[in-house]
């Protein structure tokens, strides 16, 4: 198969960003960009092997193997690309002129350019990591089970060894001031399934953000011809996520697996700032038991 993801990657040397895209140091952002990149080709386009001792040689594992290709899109000449230690053929630069914030419009009307090229699109921001090689594997069975008139997203989360949990899912519920005008309310309210012989649930998500967005060859071709495919409003939640998540969630019903399974599908953020809000926050004590947590 053919895969093509959309990175949106900033970084301001200046101070002038958001959401530890500013400098002095780069080190971090580039650490976290690599990790996303370095995993899209480690997870689908290989080559993996195995080391055979016994005959001291490597021999392959993993196939099939996939065509990836990695686009990051930058804007004003921000960003932290040299220096990130990854090989050319991994990633293409595209340089747009856009507001930081709205650097998610760019990517998708990047990927809109290349609609019927690939079987896979996906977007994502530049601190986020896959480590699932099932991923894709359980969108496509979603989608056969639900309809490909639904998008399957993965919970983001952090994972410490400090702080009241040891893992924490970012995206939990907003209410209607959060979300602005707009609701992810089409399609059922929940999906149900079996998956390897186990129960599964799945969400209409009440906050449909997770960063990032994956789709099918034919959703995209659906998701491009939207009226409002390239309409730049940032009325949900903010400019950032607006720009990442409206536009899908009105083309789409989003779901998201339920809380008791959250780990059928997920993805990291490789950052700590909702672990440290989350520090900051009261416990819900009739749900979670100190003796539960972590």
């Amino acid at each position: 198969m053919r895969f093509l993801f959309a990175i949106a990657h900033y970084f301001a040397f200046d101070g002038v960003g958001y959401h530890g895209s500013t400098g002095p140091d780069p080190r971090p952002r580039q650490r976290a960009l690599a990790g996303c990149i370095g995993a899209l080709h480690g997870l689908l386009a290989g080559p993996a092997v195995e080391a055979d001792w016994g005959a001291r040689r490597i021999v392959p594992a993993n196939a099939p193997r996939h065509h990836v290709d990695v686009v990051v899109v930058t804007t004003g000449g921000r960003h932290a690309l040299e220096g990130l230690g990854l090989p050319p053929a991994f990633y293409h630069h595209r340089e747009v002129d856009c507001p930081p914030l709205e650097l998610g419009h760019a990517a998708r009307a990047f990927v809109a350019e290349r609609v019927g090229s690939y079987d896979w699109y996906g977007f994502l921001e530049d601190d986020l990591r896959l480590h699932d090689p099932w991923f894709f594997t359980k969108l496509a069975w979603f989608l056969k089970q639900a309809g490909d008139d639904k998008v399957l997203l993965p919970n983001r989360f952090e994972m410490s060894a400090k702080g009241p949990a040891r893992k924490v899912y970012a995206d939990g519920p907003v209410n209607r001031q959060q979300s602005g005008p707009w609701s992810n309310d089409k399609g059922p309210e929940i999906i149900a399934g079996r998956v390897l012989g186990r129960g599964v649930t799945f969400r209409r998500a009440s906050n449909p953000h997770a960063g990032c967005w994956f789709l099918t060859r034919r959703q995209m071709q659906r998701f491009a011809a939207e009226p409002h495919f390239m309409d730049r409003q940032a009325s949900f939640i903010g400019a950032l996520e607006s720009a990442a998540t409206l536009a899908l969630m009105r083309s789409f019903a989003v779901y998201k697996p339920a809380l008791d399974c959250a780990y059928v599908l997920e993805i990291e953020h490789q950052d700590d700032r909702f672990m440290r809000v989350l520090a900051g926050l009261p416990h819900n004590r009739t749900a979670v038991k100190p003796e539960q947590v972590g």
